[in-house]
């Protein structure tokens, strides 16, 4: 082989060699050029969407409820002073356990011989003392207050206060019903300073020169999209709270009072009548708050409507260029399974507290003078044939003695109560009659009304809700990773 034939196929392989390099490089361009034109694609897409947002805002025919970081940094602080969800976990997992340490400590019975036909004995009203009643119930009435004050008070301080003064600030009473807010006052004290304090939220947020920014629209109240954004968030987070407090606080008054009524020296019948009156006043204010509630959060639809503030100043006639109207408008950015929540700790909330107001009536009822009890004839002919007239009223006062039940018999049967397990008897007590039939009551309004509106309800979140709560997760997740995330500007809108 001569060295021009080597050559020949030296250069021959070299330019294959290139060519195969320039084919790769091309085929890499295309894919590249691809990969860019797809890129271009979705950037064409979101300036389409923006620039018609843009229009849109500019004409006047969108209200923007964008949130900003602001409204999502404000979420997570909150979230991180979240420390009541845990004490509500921890009071809920030991809390009968502790009942029954209290039990074995200070009784021998956890479980009683309790016959329900015992109660069925007629009551004799005419030697209840009815100035007494009167006095219980004031007394029952100061206490709730005290408890319903304190329990939103602390959750307000420590959340919710600004220390700022606002000159003009509304008062609480300014725009409200009188008469309306006297009755709350009076039967439903935790009603009353849940508004109370959430009315003092709200104004601190109206108030707030940061939350005016961007604001193009008016409800009627002169509240924009902005501030609403930051109320939502302020008042998920204060029901929220004050409805796991609430479940911590009936837990603590159920082992305060039972740990009370094993105590010999204060198993007393005006210690057990005070008792009494404090819980059945707290089961009127919870059950007014809990129906009042969830009625308006779920068989009442609510609906705003949006001025655009440019067509006030223009003093526009066009209602459907410069005005939007939303139904079934939602006061708290509080999700489906948030709402479901709260009605389930409220159903345990009251099987607590109707545990503890059975098994103080019925401690009541078994210390009392068997006096209070009219005896019919069959009891009467029975013990007369039986035992000499000398005998008589010990053996009656016997026959017709309660034994007490323990609180934890009087869970299961309130917690059976609550879930429809009804049995209603013809209860000679009225008390106990109340009792029985509103527990049953406000059972139906948590249960049936809160699954049917759950059930039937869009879960679709809104594009503002969606990207709020997308790039709240992927903050979380970041910060799991150590990852840092970058700073954005508070008035930056999240989409």
């Amino acid at each position: 082989m001569n060295l021009k034939n080597i050559f020949k196929k030296i250069f021959t392989k070299i330019q294959k060699n290139q060519n195969t390099i320039y084919i790769e490089k091309i085929d890499a361009q295309k894919t590249q050029l691809a990969e860019y034109e797809k890129q271009l694609e979705v950037i064409h897409k979101d300036a389409a969407k923006l620039y018609e947002n843009v229009g849109n805002l500019h004409r006047g025919n969108t209200c923007n409820f964008s949130f900003t970081y602001r409204h999502l940094k404000r979420h997570l602080e909150l979230e991180e002073k979240d420390k009541i969800n845990g004490w509500k976990k921890l009071s809920l997992i030991w809390f009968v356990p502790f009942l029954i340490f209290l039990y074995l400590i200070f009784s021998n019975n956890i479980f009683s011989n309790f016959d329900f036909n015992s109660i069925q004995k007629q009551f004799d009203y005419d030697m209840v003392d009815k100035s007494q009643i009167f006095i219980l119930s004031l007394l029952g009435m100061i206490i709730t207050h005290i408890i319903a004050l304190l329990s939103h008070l602390i959750i307000y301080l420590f959340n919710f206060r600004d220390k700022r003064t606002y000159k003009g600030k509304k008062k609480y009473l300014d725009d409200k019903s009188k008469l309306n807010q006297l009755l709350y006052f009076l039967f439903s004290p935790d009603l009353f300073y849940a508004n109370f304090f959430k009315f003092y939220i709200k104004q601190n947020i109206l108030y707030n020169l940061n939350y005016k920014k961007y604001s193009t629209y008016k409800d009627d109240k002169d509240i924009t999209p902005n501030q609403w954004n930051a109320i939502k968030i302020d008042y998920s987070s204060f029901i929220s709270k004050s409805n796991w407090l609430n479940v911590i606080i009936s837990i603590g008054l159920s082992l305060i009072f039972v740990f009370l009524t094993l105590l010999k020296d204060l198993d007393s019948i005006p210690c057990l009548q005070i008792l009494l009156s404090i819980i059945l006043f707290r089961i009127l204010s919870r059950g007014i708050e809990i129906s009042i509630a969830f009625y308006k959060d779920i068989v009442r639809v609510d609906s705003k409507l949006f001025i655009s503030l440019e067509s006030t100043y223009n003093n526009s006639d066009n209602p459907l260029i410069d005005s939007e109207y939303f139904n079934g408008f939602k006061s708290s950015l509080l999700r489906q399974s948030a709402r479901l929540s709260l009605a389930v700790h409220s159903l345990i909330e009251l099987f607590i507290t109707y545990a503890l107001a059975y098994f103080l009536l019925f401690n009541l009822l078994s210390n009392i003078d068997s006096s209070f009890f009219i005896k019919d004839s069959q009891d009467l002919l029975l013990l007369k044939n039986e035992v000499s007239e000398s005998m008589s009223l010990t053996v009656i006062d016997e026959s017709l003695s309660i034994s007490a039940p323990s609180f934890i018999e009087m869970l299961f049967f309130s917690s059976s109560l609550g879930l429809f397990n009804i049995s209603y008897g013809a209860y000679q007590n009225i008390l106990l009659a109340i009792l029985h039939f509103s527990q049953i009551l406000l059972s139906a309004v948590l249960i049936l009304l809160s699954i049917a509106q759950y059930i039937s309800n869009d879960k679709t979140l809104s594009v503002e809700d969606k990207a709020f709560y997308r790039i709240k997760s992927l903050i979380k997740a970041r910060e799991k990773r150590n990852l840092h995330y970058e700073e954005k500007d508070e008035d930056d809108f999240l989409i």
